[in-house]
């Protein structure tokens, strides 16, 4: 038979929380591959062709296609930069990347390293550095490497091209 226990509102309310079932607990986050000996984090799978593909990236895909290679290069890289920085760290949720914050890109046939990138998370920019390598059609990240640093002060973000609109 089943039994049941008619409670009072205020009986209810003082009634702890159950455990989670383990059935319902969530799985465990996939660790992100640990930094190499010179810092920078090399993850096994590329994430912008995803993020691209997402039916919400229509106006992207379309604005990628108006650039010239170089500058489509720099945007695609900085789209993976994001992509990659929040699968390492889910407490960081970029949403714009400067590749140039604090030095040149150098940019080569097929990829462009940004050792002066800022990326934007919540009301903060972070120091960034990264290599990105793409497909021959510059439409595709094969590779790519990256290094966090440390936030920048607010009193450095006009100096680095930073936007301090937070929209």
């Amino acid at each position: 038979p089943l039994v049941v226990d008619i409670l009072t509102p205020a009986e209810f309310a003082a009634m702890p929380a159950p455990p989670p079932s383990p059935a319902m607990a969530s799985p465990p986050e996939a660790e992100a591959p640990p930094p190499t000996d010179d810092g920078m984090v090399r993850p096994p799978m590329m994430l912008s062709a995803a993020n691209l593909a997402d039916p919400r990236s229509t106006e992207a895909r379309r604005i990628l296609r108006t650039l010239d290679d170089t500058d489509r290069m720099i945007q695609l890289c900085g789209i993976e930069a994001m992509e990659q920085v929040h699968a390492w760290r889910k407490a960081l949720h970029p949403d714009r990347v400067v590749a140039y914050a604090s030095a040149e890109v150098g940019v080569s046939r097929d990829g462009i390293t940004a050792d002066g990138a800022a990326f934007r998370s919540g009301h903060a920019w972070y120091a960034l550095r990264f290599d990105c390598r793409l497909a021959p059609d510059h439409d595709t990240v094969t590779a790519f490497a990256f290094r966090v640093g440390k936030a920048i002060p607010p009193t450095q973000w006009e100096a680095q091209n930073l936007p301090t609109d937070f929209d």
